[in-house]
């Protein structure tokens, strides 16, 4: 990632350019799909950076990267802008800091920097569950919506306020606890095309980490999940 630039929310785009122009010899713009993230700071924020950055890394997109501090006594809207790529392709990444009322113009701060006739993707890194200014209006932006089950206090809730979701606007969702178990289910899948008689077991014990971290407290979902499609699998 370059070093972050500060700007003032109407200098995005304009500061953008400039910065594509002096890396114009070193690097090429590149851009799939717009990626919206919204996150309350906390611990886990260097976390969902850390992701974000990763994904923009292997798969270009404007990234429009939302901070939230609903504990600032103070209500302030920050802009700042960057370029991140991994080698020669790279690609936009807009920084938004906002507190207090000022979190009513994030929307409209959006509508103008997302790049048109490409696919919004919301990772909404909090409990979807609990009500918040912001989530219906920026899911009526997404095409894809993208959570973390590990933010949901009521796994539940969580659940049947996604498949409401899927239901009343059918629209494409998924989880990031769910991807994180992607390399057990390879494994596991790697028994039944093996030709072994997996079907013939009876009983599934699992074991899991369950030391909490300051990214992860939850850690008994994703064991829930293996142990679902596990299930399914073995019918």
């Amino acid at each position: 990632m370059t070093t972050q630039q500060i700007v003032d929310p109407g200098n995005i785009e304009p500061e953008l350019i400039r910065l594509w122009d002096k890396l114009a010899k070193e690097k090429v713009r590149a851009c799939l799909f717009n990626l919206i993230v919204f996150n309350k700071l906390s611990l886990r924020t260097n976390y969902i950076r850390d992701i974000v950055q990763k994904v923009s890394e292997k798969y270009p997109c404007r990234v429009l990267f939302i901070s939230s501090d609903p504990a600032s006594a103070h209500p302030y809207l920050k802009t700042a802008v960057s370029v991140v790529g991994n080698g020669t392709i790279a690609c936009d990444y807009i920084d938004i800091g906002v507190s207090g009322p000022e979190i009513e113009r994030i929307p409209f701060l959006l509508l103008s920097h997302i790049i048109p006739d490409l696919p919004v993707s919301l990772l909404w890194t909090e409990d979807p569950s609990q009500p918040h200014p912001l989530f219906e209006p920026l899911s009526k932006l997404a095409t894809r919506m993208i959570f973390d089950s590990e933010s949901a206090d009521s796994l539940l809730a969580f659940s049947k306020t996604i498949l409401r979701l899927r239901e009343e606007r059918g629209i494409d969702t998924a989880d990031l606890n769910w991807a994180r178990t992607e390399g057990w289910r390879d494994l596991i899948a790697s028994l039944f095309r093996s030709g072994k008689e997996v079907k013939q077991i009876k009983a599934v014990r699992l074991t899991y980490n369950s030391r909490t971290t300051e990214s992860f407290c939850h850690l008994k979902v994703q064991s829930m999940y293996l142990l679902a499609w596990l299930s399914s699998r073995l019918q």
